[in-house]
């Protein structure tokens, strides 16, 4: 991979998604980038008490959801260096997978078959400029408990109310009392 923009763990915390930017030689020689996301799952040794994710190269791994077209949809070759962010990731307690290109985003099951294809089309003015849909490059994205999806972007946060609830990551995180003065 040329490069990795983000990494979510998947539902049941055996899986980690790995989004990025992977080049690929085609047969003229030239360099071409794919913007893709694998799937790396669990090998569970049953002779090891400890399971982990085996060390693997990300280029040996089975392509989950190829996004490039929706990087090129309408769009040059060549995109603005604000699309090198990537995608970005979240899961939600279903296990759907939310990803994110310059303009909208897409809704995959655990299978990687495309549920939906959401354009962000916003109608907004930043400094006098008008935004058009390509100039929505999320840098985030997250389910609130709160009952919102979020969106950050490099100018705006944008929430939807949806029906998904977030994943729930439990934590060891042990926050001290107070002292009490």
């Amino acid at each position: 991979m040329e490069y990795i923009s983000d990494m979510q763990a998947g539902k049941d915390f055996s899986t980690l998604f790995v989004a990025g930017r992977m080049s690929i030689k085609t047969q003229f020689d030239s360099n071409k980038g794919q913007y893709v996301i694998v799937k790396m799952e669990d090998d569970t040794d049953t002779e090891s008490e400890a399971s982990s994710l085996k060390k693997r190269s990300l280029d040996e791994m089975k392509v989950f959801l190829d996004m490039t077209q929706f990087f090129k949809e309408g769009k040059s070759d060549v995109i603005s260096s604000d699309a090198e962010q990537g995608i970005v990731m979240t899961v939600d307690s279903q296990g759907y997978l939310y990803a994110t290109y310059p303009g909208g985003m897409v809704i995959v099951d655990q299978e990687g078959d495309l549920i939906a294809n959401v354009s962000i089309d916003v109608d907004v003015k930043i400094d006098g400029i008008e935004t058009s849909q390509a100039d929505i490059v999320p840098k985030a994205i997250v389910i609130g408990n709160d009952g919102y999806l979020y969106i950050a972007t490099k100018t705006m946060l944008l929430r939807w109310r949806v029906k998904s609830k977030a994943l729930n990551h439990p934590t060891n995180l042990i926050v001290p009392k107070r002292k009490s003065s």
